[in-house]
């Protein structure tokens, strides 16, 4: 018998397809709080601040015309 991981949206409850959602990470500063995670789908996803932050790696060369 097999068995499947559903993945529900924390904020609306509804499920999210495996090839889409976000999980939002809360830590804290402080050593005293516990970080908090939520499991979110896209719509809702969008509608949660912060910024976005790019990738690491090589930065692009410099094209010179």
């Amino acid at each position: 018998m097999s068995r499947k991981t559903l993945t529900v949206c924390d904020a609306c409850r509804a499920e999210i397809p495996d090839a889409d959602g976000a999980v939002l990470q809360l830590t804290y500063h402080d050593a005293r709080h516990k970080s908090k995670r939520a499991d979110l789908c896209d719509s809702c996803a969008d509608g949660m601040p912060g910024a976005h932050v790019p990738r690491r790696g090589r930065k692009p060369k410099l094209v010179e015309a």
